[in-house]
């Protein structure tokens, strides 16, 4: 699962609650990335760093614009996105 714009990462989260194999919340905002990781392993869910090998369960985060190759190359069954559209201009970086 990649959560895209996922601020503090409520979706994500409950993805990985849910048993998602491998989340990752992306978001321009490392401040909020690194509150959503800690509410991570408050809820008792494991994280891990982007690059790390694969760790059943684990909640990554990556602090990038959608555009970046960083997230292109992110590899997901499932994409994520809560209220991450407030301006038209970013609709083409989603396409």
């Amino acid at each position: 699962v990649v959560d895209l714009g996922a601020g503090l990462g409520v979706a994500g989260l409950c993805a990985a609650r849910a048993g998602a194999a491998r989340v990752t919340l992306v978001d321009r905002e490392p401040l909020a990335l690194h509150c959503a990781l800690t509410t991570a392993t408050l809820c008792g869910l494991s994280t891990a760093a982007l690059n790390e090998p694969d760790e059943a369960g684990a909640v990554r985060a990556c602090a990038a614009e959608w555009s970046s190759k960083t997230v292109h190359s992110l590899k997901a069954d499932v994409v994520l996105g809560a209220e991450v559209l407030y301006d038209l201009r970013e609709v083409d970086s989603l396409v």
